[in-house]
C-alpha cells in the first residue's frame, strides 16, 4: 500500500508491504526497500530495523502526528490523493529537479493532448483531457513552465499514476 507523508514540508512516498506477524517491507520514495518489524501500542511504536531499535513516542498535534524517536522531533501528516495533489500545485508543481510531472489521477482514456513539446505553458493551463468513469477530466498545468515531453496520444488507455506530460521551469533570467 502506498502513503504519501507530508515531513518537514517535504512530500515523501512509503510502499509498505506486510511480511506477517508485525514484519513489514518499506520503500520510501522509490529506493532501495527494507525489512522493518513494528509493535504498536496506544501513544507509542517500537520499531527494529537493520538490528537497531527505536522507541517512538507518537500525539495527536493539530492535523498530524508529532514523533520523538531517536532524539529528534517531527511532524507527520498522511495524505490522500486529493490533498497530495494539492500540496503540489501549491507548490508550484515542480520538483527538486525543477521538473513537473503531470500524472493521471485515475484509469482513463485519453480523450485529448492539449499541448506539444517546446510549447509553453502558463499556471492553470489545461494539458491533456482523460476520461474515467464516463466523466472527462482536464489536467492543468501548476506552474509555468516549457512542456519538455508529452508521453500520451488521444485514444491511449492510462493507469493511474501513468506519467502524461513533462513540463520544465522556465530559466530564470
Amino acid at each position: 500500500m502506498r502513503y504519501t507523508v507530508e515531513m518537514g514540508g517535504r512530500l515523501v512516498d512509503v510502499d509498505i508491504e506486510p511480511n506477517g506477524a508485525g514484519r513489514y517491507r518499506l520503500t520510501i520514495d522509490g529506493g532501495t526497500p527494507f525489512e522493518v518489524e513494528a509493535e504498536s501500542k496506544p501513544g507509542r511504536v517500537h520499531l527494529i530495523a537493520g538490528g537497531r531499535s527505536v522507541f517512538a513516542l507518537v500525539a495527536a498535534r493539530g492535523e498530524g502526528q508529532h514523533v520523538h524517536a531517536d532524539g529528534h522531533d517531527a511532524v507527520l501528516r498522511l495524505l490522500d490523493e486529493r490533498q497530495r495533489r494539492l500540496r503540489a500545485r501549491d507548490a508550484g508543481g515542480f520538483a527538486a529537479d525543477g521538473a513537473q510531472v503531470v500524472r493521471s489521477p485515475m484509469p482513463g482514456k485519453i480523450v485529448a493532448v492539449l499541448v506539444k513539446p517546446g510549447e509553453l505553458v502558463e499556471a492553470g493551463r489545461g494539458l491533456v483531457v482523460v476520461e474515467a468513469m464516463k466523466m472527462e477530466n482536464e489536467l492543468r498545468a501548476a506552474g509555468a513552465g516549457v512542456v519538455s515531453a508529452v508521453r500520451v496520444a488521444a485514444g491511449d488507455r492510462v493507469e493511474s499514476n501513468a506519467e502524461l506530460v513533462v513540463i520544465e521551469a522556465e530559466a530564470k533570467a
